[in-house]
C-alpha cells in the first residue's frame, strides 16, 4: 500500500513538472508559431523629410530601436506574428502600425514605414484696427478651424499664438464687437520653415465693408491692373484688334454675375428677384488694383446695355485708398443710368489719387428691385492721360523708332512693374471662353499676365499647345520686320539673380517663324535683344533685328517640354531698371502661310 502510495505520488509530481514545462514551452513561443523576427523602415513627417531619434516599440516585447538620421530603424526580436508597432517622440503625434503575421517572410522579416505628424507647430499672427491707421486691435477673437475649433484672443500688441498643433491646413477667422468678420487660409506650406511656424499676413478689420463680399485683406490682394487697355467681348467690330481670339478682359477678377457675350464681356444683376435694392452699393462688378499716374489718370469705359431687353441700367465706379488713415469706397464720377444699345463711352477722372495705387470696382448697382437681370456689356476699359473715343487705338505719343506699335510713351512710363516671374502658355482647362479666361488666372497665363496687342492679324488663344500668335496668310500679307503683327509686352524689374529671361516656344510645319524681343526702358529708349542661346532645330539672325527659327517637332503635350525651343535673353546691361519686354511675330518672308509662334511659358531668373 505504502509502495502503491509513494507511486501516485511520483506519478503527480512528473505530471505537474510536466504541465509547467509545457506552460512554459506556449509562453516562449508566439502565436503563429514563429519568433525572433525582425520588423525595420523608414519614418518620416508630413512634409516627406526624415525624422531622426524616434523610438520604435512593440506592443509586448521587450527592447525599442531609435531611427537614424535617415529616418531608418531596426526593431529585433519581433514576434513574427501580428503585432503592433508604436512611433514615438516629443513634438510629433504618436503613430501605431500592425503589421500582420502575413507579411513576414520565411526568414522572420518584414516592413513598416510610418509618418508622423508634427505636432509642435505653431501660427502666429497679427490683427489690426483698419478704422485706426491700422493700430494694434486688442480683444479680438480668433478662431482656428481646427477639430476643437481652439480660440484665442489677441493681447494689447494684437498678437495671437497658437501652439501645439500638426502641420496642416487650416483657417483663422478674427472677430471683434462692431467689426466684420475676416477668414484667411493657412496652408501646409506655412510651416515650412526651421521651426514649423506659419506667420498669417496681418489681419485688418473694419466696421465697413468697402466692397461687398471682400475684405480689406482680400483687397489689399488685389489683382493688379498693369496695362492701360483691357478689351472684352467678340463681336468683329474693326476685325482683327475687336475681335473673341484679341479681346481678353474674362480672365480679370469679377464678383457677382457676370458672362461672356459678343456685345461685350458683361457685368450682370443677379436674377434673384427678391433681393433687395441698394443703389449706393456695387451687386456685381469686375475689380483690380491700379497705380495711377499722369499718363492714365482717365479711365474710359465703352459700354452698352441691351435695351428695352433689360430697361435701365445703373453702373458706377469707386476707388479704395488703402493707404488712408480709414480706407473708405469713394465714388469716382456720377452714376451712369443709360438703356441704350449704342456703345457709348464713359469717363471717371482719377486725378485726385495721382501716386497712390487704389482699388478700383466697376459694377452695377441693383436701384430697385426689379432690377433682376440687367446687363452692361463692356468692350474696353483704357486708362490715359485724356478721355478715349470710339474705337480708336490708345491717345498718347509713340515711342520713336516704333511707329506703327501703338505702343505710346504714355504707356511705356505708366505700365505697372510685373510682380510674377514665371508665367505658362498653356490654358489649363474650359468647355467656354469664359472658363476658359478664368482658368488662365490659375497659371498665370501671358493672356492674363502680359498684354496682348494685336498690330493686323488675329490669334489662337487655346491652342492646345499653347498659345499661338501668327501672321496674315494667303494674299493679304505684307512682308515687313519693323511692324509686328501682333506683340505680347510687360515690365519688368531687372536686377542681378533676376535678368535672365527664356522663352520656350515652338513653331509648325517648314517655313520659318519670325520673331523679336524687344527691350524698352521707361525713359522710351528701345533696343532690339538677340538671344544669348537658343536649342531651335534652326534659328538665324534676320533683317532689323529679327530672328526666325524652325522647331516643328512632332504634337507635344504640356509634359514634354523638351519638345520646344529655349530662347534665353541676358538682360543684366538694364540691371537696377524696369523695362518694357516685348516679343512679336514678323511677316518677314514672302509665303502665304499663317507663320506661328506657340508659347509654352516665360520665365525670368
Amino acid at each position: 500500500m505504502r509502495i502503491k502510495s509513494i507511486s501516485r505520488a511520483f506519478m503527480l509530481v512528473v505530471t505537474m513538472l510536466s504541465m509547467v514545462l509545457f506552460s512554459a514551452s506556449c509562453n516562449k513561443e508566439p502565436e503563429g508559431g514563429a519568433k525572433g523576427g525582425t520588423v525595420s523602415g523608414v519614418v518620416k513627417d508630413s512634409m516627406g523629410d526624415p525624422i531622426e531619434g524616434v523610438t520604435v516599440t512593440a506592443r509586448g516585447v521587450d527592447g525599442s530601436a531609435l531611427t537614424d538620421a535617415e529616418g531608418r530603424y531596426e526593431l529585433k526580436n519581433v514576434p513574427a506574428a501580428s503585432v503592433v508597432i508604436t512611433f514615438t517622440k516629443t513634438g510629433y503625434q504618436t503613430a501605431n502600425v500592425t503589421v500582420p503575421a502575413s507579411r513576414f517572410d520565411s526568414d522572420g522579416n518584414a516592413t513598416a514605414n510610418a509618418t508622423l505628424n508634427f505636432a509642435n507647430a505653431m501660427i502666429r499672427g497679427l490683427v489690426l484696427d483698419g478704422t485706426s491707421s491700422n493700430a494694434p486691435l486688442a480683444n479680438a477673437t480668433v478662431k482656428l478651424s481646427n477639430a476643437d475649433e481652439t480660440t484665442v484672443t489677441t493681447g494689447a500688441d494684437g498678437r495671437y499664438l497658437f501652439e501645439n498643433l500638426t502641420i496642416a491646413d487650416y483657417t483663422i477667422t478674427v472677430s471683434a464687437d462692431g467689426f466684420i468678420e475676416t477668414s484667411v487660409a493657412v496652408t501646409e506650406s506655412m510651416f515650412n520653415n526651421e521651426d514649423k511656424t506659419a506667420q498669417v499676413e496681418d489681419v485688418v478689420l473694419t466696421k465697413t465693408q468697402l466692397l461687398p463680399g471682400l475684405t480689406i485683406n482680400d483687397l489689399q490682394k488685389a489683382d493688379k491692373w498693369y496695362y492701360n487697355e483691357y478689351r472684352g467681348g467678340g463681336n468683329g467690330e474693326q476685325y482683327p484688334r475687336w475681335d473673341w481670339s484679341t479681346c481678353f478682359m474674362g480672365s480679370l477678377n469679377f464678383y457677382g454675375d457676370w458672362s461672356e457675350h459678343g456685345e461685350g464681356t458683361c457685368i450682370e444683376i443677379s436674377g434673384d428677384a427678391t433681393k433687395p435694392a441698394n443703389p449706393n452699393v456695387l451687386e456685381s462688378y469686375v475689380w483690380g488694383s491700379k497705380l495711377i499716374t499722369e499718363d492714365n489718370k482717365i479711365m474710359t469705359v465703352r459700354a452698352r446695355t441691351f435695351g428695352s431687353r433689360d430697361g435701365e441700367t445703373t453702373f458706377g465706379v469707386v476707388a479704395i485708398d488703402l493707404s488712408a488713415a480709414e480706407p473708405s469706397a469713394v465714388a469716382v464720377g456720377e452714376k451712369v443710368k443709360t438703356a441704350s444699345e449704342d456703345y457709348a463711352d464713359y469717363y471717371f477722372d482719377f486725378s485726385e489719387f495721382i501716386g497712390k495705387e487704389v482699388v478700383i470696382g466697376l459694377g452695377l448697382y441693383r436701384a430697385e428691385q426689379s432690377d433682376q437681370g440687367k446687363h452692361l456689356a463692356i468692350r474696353r476699359i483704357n486708362f490715359t492721360s485724356e478721355k478715349m473715343s470710339g474705337w480708336d487705338w490708345i491717345y498718347g505719343t509713340d515711342v520713336p523708332g516704333l511707329e506703327g506699335w501703338h505702343m505710346t510713351q504714355e504707356i511705356v512710363r505708366s505700365t505697372m512693374v510685373q510682380t510674377s516671374r514665371e508665367f505658362s502658355g498653356i490654358t489649363l482647362s474650359g468647355s467656354s471662353n469664359q472658363e476658359r479666361y478664368q482658368s488662365w488666372r490659375t497659371n498665370n497665363h501671358i493672356g492674363y499676365a502680359w498684354n496682348f496687342t494685336v498690330v493686323s492679324k488675329d490669334t489662337e488663344p487655346f491652342a492646345g499647345q499653347g498659345f499661338v500668335m501668327k501672321t496674315n496668310g494667303g494674299s493679304s500679307y505684307v512682308v515687313n520686320t519693323k511692324v509686328p503683327e501682333a506683340y505680347f509686352y510687360t515690365k519688368l524689374p531687372i536686377a542681378a539673380g533676376s535678368n535672365e529671361l527664356t522663352f520656350k516656344l515652338r513653331n509648325f510645319g517648314d517655313n520659318f517663324t519670325v520673331f523679336k524681343v524687344t527691350a524698352i526702358t521707361e525713359d522710351c529708349q528701345y533696343e532690339h535683344l538677340a538671344p544669348k542661346s537658343n536649342t531651335a532645330v534652326e534659328c538665324v539672325e534676320a533683317e532689323d533685328g529679327c530672328w526666325k527659327f524652325k522647331n516643328n517637332r512632332g504634337e507635344p503635350t504640356e509634359s514634354e517640354v523638351g519638345l520646344y525651343a529655349d530662347f534665353v535673353y541676358d538682360l543684366s546691361k538694364f540691371n537696377g531698371k524696369n523695362v518694357i519686354v516685348a516679343i512679336g511675330v514678323y511677316k518677314g518672308e514672302e509665303n502665304s502661310d499663317e507663320n506661328k509662334v506657340c508659347f509654352h511659358s516665360v520665365t525670368l531668373k
